[in-house]
């Protein structure tokens, strides 16, 4: 397993234990697993992933094709490379902030994330604020349940999108 595929297995047992469905094998934990990345890497996180818009907002064929190999390469090989390596401090605390942010007792955390993933991009690549951008995914998904105020904090708890480029950000990334 590579050094990205290793990130990416912490990443997503990060991810399970705060309280994400990240099963692969899945739709909506593969889903999950794909709206959490992108706005992760939204802030500034170092996954290197190209997203584009999909039926259900951000997606990436490449962490798709990542995310298989991952679960493929559950053997002896990989627990002995996994087993002294931890994600940074600062990586895990934004995971964390990212689920607490979202968590609702009203609103089920899949909605929470496609409708955060989903508003971000539209922020990015349309460049507009988080109100408007909102106020679109209502429009392109009306039966998409979600607490607009959750949304809205996690979008303005992510970097500008005036640093971003494209669906990811220049400038200096956290490292592992």
């Amino acid at each position: 397993m590579d050094s990205k595929g290793l990130l990416l297995r912490l990443t997503l047992d990060a991810l399970r234990d705060a309280g994400v469905f990240t099963n692969i094998d899945n739709f909506e934990g593969r889903k999950n697993v794909q709206k959490s990345l992108y706005l992760l890497q939204e802030n500034r996180l170092p996954y290197g992933y190209f997203f584009g818009w999909y039926l259900r907002g951000p997606y990436s064929s490449g962490l798709a094709n990542d995310y298989f190999k991952v679960a493929e390469d559950q053997s002896d090989r990989y627990t002995k490379l996994a087993k002294d390596k931890t994600l940074s401090e600062s990586i895990r605390d934004k995971i964390k902030q990212l689920v607490s942010l979202l968590k609702s007792d009203n609103w089920q955390l899949k909605d929470q994330l496609e409708a955060a993933a989903s508003a971000r991009f539209i922020m990015v690549s349309e460049s507009r604020d988080a109100q408007s951008s909102v106020a679109e995914l209502r429009k392109r998904k009306p039966g998409l349940p979600f607490d607009e105020g959750k949304v809205l904090a996690c979008l303005n708890s992510l970097e500008p999108v005036s640093d971003a480029r494209g669906n990811g950000h220049s400038g200096q990334q956290d490292t592992p």
